[in-house]
């Protein structure tokens, strides 16, 4: 996704927030000019957002560690909690009249699944919304395209993962994914960032028995700038499912000849604008390939 001129701001607010955790006053002004640094020298009309952020990454990389620990707890609360209501969750998804709905309800959940906030998580996650579509409460996420039709013609799809927790929804849509005969390989952070899943994670979730393969990503997912076998992977698939909004912002306009599905939560005007969609809603959207 081309950058509008505020993301710049908004990758600022978002890494300074999640990293300043933990850090003497000294430490944060340090933080904030590096991270300013950064900005100053690789945000143009043409950024591509996912490359700047993994660029600050690298740059500010003793201050992740630094706050590493403090998104441990969180991380496992949410685990938790998804944990405890996946039975429920795998029944919902179970409950259907056709193999549509059933893929349908299990895609409503992963999407839902994407509810961690922009600014600093002070608290486990909740998934309210995930919840409340279970109980038949609740708007559903908006779905934009053929999103069926789509997986059930793919052989190969690369699932490109977003944070702990929700991970365990999408565990549910993988599931589905493998029994539509699709072969899955599954990318998560091979280094703890903020709340986002690692192999850890995945793991907690019996992930890495569900999918085909599961690689660690160096950052954000940034499709010319994968290793080897992440880049091999990405070439073999059908399809690619991409979740949140820093994957969005990474990938969206950067694949050519590849379908793709986002699922996400819109959390910003400029990813509105982009999914035609309004800040606050959740949406699942095909992008055919061009």
């Amino acid at each position: 996704m081309k950058p509008a001129p505020g993301c710049a701001l908004c990758l600022l607010r978002w890494f300074y927030d999640k990293a300043a955790v933990g850090l003497q006053r000294e430490q944060k002004f340090k933080l904030f000019r590096e991270i300013s640094k950064v900005l100053v020298e690789n945000f143009y009309p043409n950024t591509n957002l996912g490359r700047a952020s993994n660029t600050i990454i690298e740059q500010v990389a003793e201050f992740i560690s630094v706050a590493a620990p403090e998104y441990k707890d969180i991380k496992a609360k949410s685990n938790k909690l998804v944990k405890d209501v996946l039975s429920r969750a795998s029944n919902f998804v179970m409950q259907s009249k056709t193999d549509e709905e059933r893929f349908l309800k299990a895609v409503w959940l992963a999407t839902l699944g994407n509810v961690a906030p922009l600014a600093k998580l002070k608290k486990a996650m909740t998934f309210e919304e995930a919840l409340n579509v279970m109980e038949g409460k609740g708007p559903l996420p908006h779905v934009i395209g053929d999103i069926f039709s789509c997986v059930q013609t793919s052989q190969r799809i690369l699932y490109i993962s977003d944070n702990a927790g929700e991970i365990g929804f999408d565990s549910l849509l993988i599931s589905e994914l493998k029994q539509m005969g699709a072969k899955v390989t599954l990318a998560v952070k091979a280094k703890p960032l903020f709340e986002d899943a690692t192999l850890e994670d995945a793991e907690f979730f019996l992930l890495h028995n569900l999918a085909d393969e599961v690689f660690g990503i160096e950052g954000f997912f940034v499709p010319d700038a994968m290793d080897n076998r992440l880049d091999q992977a990405l070439k073999e698939s059908d399809l690619v499912m991409v979740k949140g909004t820093g994957n969005y912002e990474a990938v969206q306009g950067e694949l050519k000849g590849k379908a793709i599905i986002y699922m996400l939560k819109v959390k910003c005007g400029p990813v509105a604008h982009s999914t035609g969609t309004k800040a606050g809603e959740f949406v699942a959207r095909l992008d055919a390939p061009t």
